[in-house]
């Protein structure tokens, strides 16, 4: 389908000249590169990532983001936008691929509630937003993720719905949907000797080494905001069902790390009782907790991401985490869990 990244790609530069505004990072060890045709939309897609903030090279994924408040001026793209985006219903598959051009090699995608247009052919991403109206705040949080997504999985690296805390000698995956108590498991290492590296989203490789992606995290309602008093909360002035967003990486820095090899995958469960325990669990419970969120957020996901977390459940030991009340035992029992055996007796 180049003839319609040809016409992407000549509307962004009509917009924007042939650069735009760049912003590069790394992202497990790739190089990812954002083109802007508008300073507006340069903090909304890059205030998550700007802990992997790099120097501008060659190579790896560009990626360029501009919207639709000036039409097209190319008559072919003009029609097209207009018609998907006022009849998207007729054009997308259930889950936002365009019927008529998305393929395994070139994936394109449409979701009407931010009225994102995500496109991957190769190296090059689009991403066009159908009007100049705020980005979501789950947008803002994980940005670009369905085309980070598309082009990760082709370079033996997985995105995954989880979170992850560790040390450079190894880490922990926590697992599960969202109000499973991963993103209170996560922040409660903050003020431990565990580093944090994800809440939401991370990067696996093929080595099934976890790699930091974003640097925000997300906590449901007043009582896990007030477990963690010392977090700043980024929208404060939430809609009904929106969750409380804020960015660890400017607010706790010093506790961020950026991989660890992963030592195990644990399922966090909500007990309200005081304490917090571990217990082994089966491969295929831990496979549950961990691929239905992530295919279910992520588009472009399909065999491939099931057979490669199939494969991470079977490689890596699974546990129980049993949510207590008390929120510093939670560290402690990763930490015991992740201690040399000779420590640990």
């Amino acid at each position: 389908m180049k003839w319609f990244s040809d016409l992407l790609r000549a509307d962004f530069e009509d917009r924007a000249g042939a650069a735009g505004e760049p912003r590069a990072f790394r992202i497990a060890d790739r190089r990812v590169e954002f083109r802007f045709a508008d300073r507006r939309w340069i903090a909304p897609f890059t205030r998550s990532l700007e802990h992997l903030r790099a120097a501008r090279e060659d190579g790896g994924l560009t990626i360029r983001v501009w919207d639709g408040e000036t039409a097209p001026r190319n008559r072919v793209l003009r029609a097209y936008l207009f018609t998907l985006t006022n009849w998207w219903f007729q054009y997308t598959g259930p889950r936002g691929q365009l019927l008529d051009i998305h393929s395994e090699n070139f994936a394109a995608f449409y979701d009407p509630l931010p009225g994102l247009l995500t496109v991957l052919d190769g190296d090059e991403g689009f991403i066009w937003k159908r009007d100049a109206s705020d980005l979501p705040y789950f947008e803002a949080c994980a940005p670009a993720r369905v085309v980070l997504h598309a082009w990760l999985r082709k370079q033996n690296a997985q995105l995954i719905h989880g979170a992850a805390v560790g040390s450079a000698a190894g880490g922990v995956l926590l697992a599960g949907p969202g109000g499973s108590g991963k993103s209170t498991s996560a922040l409660a290492c903050l003020d431990s000797g565990l580093r944090y590296l994800s809440d939401d989203y991370c990067v696996v490789d093929d080595r099934f080494v976890a790699h930091s992606l974003y640097g925000a995290a997300k906590l449901v309602g007043d009582e896990d905001l007030g477990r963690f008093p010392e977090l700043s909360v980024w929208n404060t002035n939430r809609e009904p069902g929106e969750k409380a967003a804020l960015f660890v990486h400017e607010q706790r820095a010093e506790k961020l790390i950026d991989r660890f090899a992963l030592k195990a995958i644990l399922v966090p469960q909500v007990t309200g009782a005081r304490d917090t325990s571990l217990e082994p669990c089966t491969q295929s419970e831990a496979l549950q907790a961990l691929a239905p969120s992530t295919m279910a957020q992520l588009p472009a996901s399909g065999a491939a991401d099931l057979k490669f977390m199939s494969q991470m459940v079977r490689k890596l030991p699974c546990y129980r985490l049993r949510v207590g009340a008390e929120l510093a035992q939670i560290p402690r029992a990763i930490e015991t869990l992740l201690a040399p055996a000779g420590a640990r007796a």
